[in-house]
Parts: C-alpha cells; sequence; structure tokens
C-alpha cells in the first residue's frame, strides 16, 4: 500500500521545484516492515532544481518528466493522474500548502530558507569563498516568478480549478460564521434572538 498524502506531496515538491534528475534517478522510498507497513516516498539529492545547472522557471515537470519517462514513479503517475479522486487530493494539498500560511506560501519559504541559509553558510564555505549571494538569490528569484507559471502548470493537468476556492479571513480554527438573512423570512422561522442574523458553527 502507498501513502496517498504523501505521494502526493512527493510530487507537488518536486514539481514546484523542478527536479531536472527526476524520476528516473533520486527516488528514496520505504515502508515499515510490518504487516500494515506503507510506502512512503522521500525527497533525495535534488540539487538540480529551482533552476540550478541550466533549468528554467518556466519548465513544465508535469509534462517534460513525468509524461515522458519511466520507472515506478512515472507509471504511478500515469496510472493515477486520470482518475478523478486523484486530482481532487491533489487540488486539496495545494490548497493545504500554498494557501492560509501553508509551507509553500512564499512569505513562509522565505523565512524558513533564510534561516536555514544562516546555518548553512558557514559549510557552504568548503566550495565556495562568498556563497552567501547564491544562497540568498537561488531561491528568492525563484519562488517570486514560480506561483503563477506553477498553477498554470497544474491547471493544464486538470490539479488544479480554473475558478479557486473561497479564501476566509480566518482559517485553521473553528468559528462562527454569521448570515443575514432575507427580511422577507418570518420572524418565526429565525432562531435567534435578532429578527435578522442567526450564528452557525463553520464547517
Amino acid at each position: 500500500m502507498v501513502d496517498m498524502v504523501n505521494f502526493v506531496d512527493y510530487l507537488l515538491l518536486n514539481t514546484y521545484t523542478a527536479a531536472r534528475d527526476w524520476p528516473q534517478n533520486n527516488n528514496d522510498i520505504s515502508r515499515e516492515r510490518s504487516p500494515n507497513g506503507i510506502w512512503r516516498f522521500h525527497i533525495w539529492d535534488n540539487e538540480d532544481s529551482l533552476g540550478r545547472n541550466g533549468g528554467d522557471v518556466t519548465v513544465n515537470t508535469f509534462t517534460s518528466r513525468l509524461d515522458n519517462n519511466f520507472g515506478d514513479i512515472a507509471k504511478l503517475w500515469e496510472d493515477l493522474s486520470v482518475l478523478d479522486e486523484f486530482k481532487l487530493l491533489f487540488a486539496d494539498r495545494v490548497q493545504h500548502h500554498m494557501f492560509n500560511d501553508g509551507a509553500m506560501v512564499e512569505s513562509v519559504m522565505d523565512e524558513e530558507w533564510n534561516a536555514l541559509s544562516k546555518e548553512l553558510t558557514p559549510f557552504l564555505k568548503f566550495w565556495d569563498d562568498d556563497p552567501t549571494s547564491e544562497v540568498e538569490d537561488l531561491f528568492g528569484d525563484w519562488a517570486a516568478a514560480q506561483r503563477p507559471i506553477y498553477f498554470g502548470h497544474l491547471k493544464g493537468k486538470g490539479l488544479w480549478p480554473n475558478t479557486e476556492a473561497p479564501s476566509f479571513s480566518q482559517h485553521g480554527e473553528p468559528s462562527q460564521v454569521l448570515l443575514t438573512l432575507p427580511s422577507a423570512i418570518p420572524m418565526a422561522q429565525v432562531p435567534s434572538t435578532s429578527p435578522q442574523t442567526a450564528a452557525i458553527p463553520a464547517p
């Protein structure tokens, strides 16, 4: 069995970063050795991404890598990408990661990138005397341009709708939604002390 949420997240990250030496190479998959163990996918050896070594932010990894490749991951993609349930799961994970302070929102990624770059810069000096500018510019330039391009790729594969889901000012916590009811509704039908306003739990 395969952890499908993990697999979609794995595809999402590799396609967003335009991993070049993938999916036929650099695969890392594991499962617990037990009757209930399920397969999970891990990012591995992904230095040829984010436009490094000849890559470009406009590259569509879905069509250039997944649709025209071989191996187990490409085969899984081929079989799953035609299923409506899979497309819906993919869109759900995009919504989870790329909106509402998710891990792939640009501001969140920038903060994490800056924190990691400060930790890694001393080690990068082993092969570059002044790696700071490369570390700072690489991801920032990519993230600034990639989001609208990537959503175009998602729509082209049917993984994101042309009409986006509604957004709310509050997310992630239980809240109340206030509905203003039409005045034509008899007051006897409104279960509220206010004649035209009712509060219902948010889904």
